[in-house]
């Protein structure tokens, strides 16, 4: 299959920015690649733009033939209640145009609408329109959806369609799907809507409700193939299954989507087989499994991504890259997962259950986890970052709560660890974090913290260099900025008492007696993290 050497591809590009991750202005330019690589790959996917309006004339239709059976090209008025459902079997070169008013169809066998031969089928919409399938038909038959269709089909007009298949596919087509405009609802038993090769939709409004996967491109034998791309428009998605499945590319740069799973399996939210891309799109995901899932790279670029996932936020096979969108991970066991995690840019919070990044992998190869920018927030209950490869921390602001499960650390490094620039505070309640093999200064210290207390961080001239206000009682206090200089003092200020560190040394208690910054760390279960 090509899909093996885009892959291959794609892993090459996850250890190049592993490798230029440690220098800033390297690791900036491969930014801007990242960002600009949504036009590119879609500029290298394989889909249609569909029927253009000007490309045929309302005023050339004719009514559709009697017998519901349509074997040539040409502009077809569909109106009233049709019983046996309708048929299009025209020259493989013809464009056909189905030109819906306030019609109804549906059909006692098979499927509404069974579309099994032409070039371009295009289904415009005036007043509400609805099409319904067999109640006998299943995702085993042959023909098995309300739509079926071999022949690429664009959606357009003003008015609505509401597909109906009780236990089968709702609107399929094995080549293209187009939607330009207007209101598409889909209930389906099994799928909801599948383009085969691809689906596009640049406007209009989509709600699926379906038993199976919610939008579907499953064609997989080419790498430019398999492919949703949503560049504006509104979607609202509940699924059994995932919500969105792509074969190769899940693009969204435009619109806003609402995407739930209720299946019992683990169904996510965006699947896609190589890229999972976020350039401007607003994406609001429930779901039983991962937010965003993606055997490639997964790349976040603007937009916004909120996450209530009962497995993993956002996870990559490769690389996840954030370079600039907003994104809310409010509910996960891992927030972020991959091979390669990069951040430069964005505002970025999360909730965990378990780590709040991880950069691991089972090829092999070395993880790598790189901050160059950006703000992150991070409320973990064990590691907030952990890398069984590298950390590079080059830029940023990041703030970490947690852990709040003992033996973990707010940072835990198999490998490397370089801070060379950006500002990090991490307050929790286990173990200290990893100290820095090399770069900027830093400084860490076990006390007991209250939870609402402020804790800050003052030089000898008493400039505030950091603070942080923990929201459960905290033991662990780690800093790192470039105003904090090795071998140099710092007093810590909690509650109206205060003790002085020397940054670059390891951590020691205040001395002090319960109940105040020293003495015993709490005991018990630890709070709920919080929302």
């Amino acid at each position: 299959m090509k899909l093996t050497k885009k892959l291959a591809t794609l892993a090459a590009t996850a250890l190049l920015l592993a490798a230029c991750g440690s220098q800033t202005t390297e690791t900036s330019t491969q930014s801007i690649a990242l960002a600009s690589s949504t036009s590119d790959a879609r500029e290298a996917n394989n889909t249609s733009d569909g029927v253009s309006a000007d490309s045929w004339k309302a005023g050339d239709a004719v009514d559709v033939p009697a017998d519901g059976k349509i074997t040539e090209g040409g502009v077809y008025r569909v109106t009233g209640t049709h019983s046996q459902g309708l048929t299009v079997a025209a020259p493989d070169d013809a464009l056909v145009v189905l030109m819906f008013d306030n019609a109804k169809v549906s059909a006692s066998e098979g499927a509404a609408i069974n579309i099994t031969s032409a070039k371009d089928v295009v289904f415009h919409l005036t007043g509400q329109n609805s099409l319904t399938g067999a109640s006998s038909q299943s995702e085993d038959d042959e023909i098995n959806a309300a739509v079926h269709a071999d022949a690429d089909i664009t959606i357009d007009g003003d008015g609505s369609l509401t597909v109906t298949s009780e236990h089968a596919d709702g609107f399929t087509t094995t080549d293209d799907l187009n939607l330009k405009s207007g209101n598409l609802t889909v209930s389906a038993g099994a799928d909801g809507i599948r383009g085969k090769d691809s689906v596009v939709i640049t406007g209009g409004t989509v709600t699926v409700t379906a038993g199976d996967d919610g939008i579907v491109s499953d064609q997989d034998q080419s790498e430019d193939r398999g492919i949703i791309d949503v560049l504006g428009g509104s979607l609202t998605v509940s699924a059994g299954g995932d919500a969105l499945q792509a074969a190769t590319d899940v693009i969204l740069t435009g619109g806003d989507a609402k995407l739930t799973t209720t299946g019992d399996d683990k169904a996510h939210g965006i699947n896609a087989g190589v890229l999972a891309i976020i350039d401007g799109a607003n994406i609001d995901a429930t779901v039983t499994g991962d937010g965003v899932n993606s055997n490639g790279n997964a790349q976040l670029v603007s937009g916004s991504l909120t996450v209530n996932a009962e497995d993993d936020g956002v996870i990559a096979a490769n690389t996840a890259s954030f370079t600039g969108a907003t994104v809310k991970i409010e509910n996960s066991v891992e927030a972020v997962e991959a091979a390669n995690v990069v951040v430069d840019e964005g505002e970025i919070e999360l909730h965990s259950t378990d780590d709040g990044i991880n950069a691991s992998t089972d090829t092999g190869e070395t993880p790598a986890l790189t901050i160059n920018g950006g703000t992150l927030n991070i409320y973990s209950a064990t590691d907030g970052l952990d890398s069984n490869g590298t950390l590079t921390i080059n830029g940023g602001t990041t703030t970490i709560y947690g852990p709040s499960v003992s033996a973990n650390g707010a940072i835990d490094v198999d490998g490397t660890y370089e801070f060379n620039g950006g500002a990090l505070i991490a307050i929790g309640r286990s173990d200290m974090p990893r100290n820095p093999d090399s770069g900027q200064g830093w400084l860490e210290h076990q006390g007991n913290f209250a939870a609402g207390t402020e804790v800050s961080v003052t030089s000898a001239d008493g400039e505030v260099i950091a603070s942080i206000t923990p929201d459960e009682q905290s033991t662990t206090l780690f800093v790192s900025t470039p105003d904090i200089k090795n071998g140099q003092s710092y007093t810590i200020t909690a509650g109206g008492s205060e003790t002085t560190v020397t940054a670059g040394e390891n951590a020691s208690g205040f001395g002090a007696g319960p109940g105040g910054m020293g003495g015993q760390p709490p005991m018990g279960e630890p709070p709920a993290m919080p929302q």
